[in-house]
């Protein structure tokens, strides 16, 4: 192999570990719909949930909110129902 042929062959193999920006957006939303396809499956689940990506920061954080609320919530019932268990 001449140096040339070389080199190029020495950085396509560099590339080979890093993930083009189209490559990117492609994963992502191709792991987007995946997500998507287990909530859907999800009995239960909040379908208008699903395109949570498309929303604005103000309605994210609407959002965020609510889930946090739930969860201290949930906590506090878990830690009622142990203590009264014992």
């Amino acid at each position: 192999m001449t140096a040339r042929h070389q080199h190029l062959y020495d950085h396509h193999h560099l590339l080979d570990g890093f993930h083009h920006p189209d490559s990117q957006n492609r994963d992502t939303a191709a792991m987007q719909i995946k997500l998507d396809e287990l909530i859907i499956r999800l009995e239960g689940a909040r379908e208008e949930l699903l395109d949570l990506e498309e929303l604005d920061e103000e309605d994210l954080v609407v959002i965020r909110r609510d889930f946090c609320k739930r969860a201290s919530k949930a906590r506090r019932a878990a830690e009622e129902g142990s203590s009264g268990s014992t």
